[in-house]
């Protein structure tokens, strides 16, 4: 199965590195930290999530990246917020997607057309979101589809 395509929802922060609140609780969905890792890991191990999955995830982190910052944006507009309570918000964004993302560089594709589908979807990620790779990041991409082609 194919991952879903990044589409970013509205352009309020996205692409800037704000993620998600919202993902917090969903079934499955790391929420202690060092959880992730174990996910990576058991998934390179085979046991883990799906690159679809990782990908849907990532996906629901932008989107909601982006409602966070609309709602902060608006919240401090209207006086409702300090800026202190602000920052902290998007600073809790920012690193659920930073996760998410991280979680999508880390994963280990099975075989050549998994190789290729995680390929495309970063490169729609970077194209959509308007970002680069970090070194590290561009390094993580190219071991893992190195066995493959």
């Amino acid at each position: 199965m194919s991952p879903v395509l990044p589409v970013l929802a509205g352009r309020a922060g996205a692409g800037r590195g704000l993620p998600c609140l919202l993902l917090e609780g969903k079934e499955g969905w790391p929420l202690e930290k060092g959880s992730d890792a174990a996910m990576v890991e058991a998934r390179i191990e085979g046991a883990g999530l799906t690159l679809a999955e990782i990908t849907e995830r990532h996906l629901a982190a932008q989107k909601a990246a982006a409602d966070v910052a609309r709602e902060w944006d608006d919240r401090r507009a209207a006086g409702d917020v300090s800026s202190v309570a602000y920052a902290s918000a998007l600073l809790a964004a920012v690193t659920e997607e930073a996760t998410a993302r991280r979680i999508v560089m880390e994963y280990r594709p099975l075989d050549y057309q998994e190789s290729i589908s995680k390929l495309a979807y970063i490169s729609a990620f970077l194209i959509a979101a308007e970002v680069r790779l970090e070194e590290s990041e561009m390094a993580m991409v190219m071991e893992a589809a190195a066995p493959f082609g």
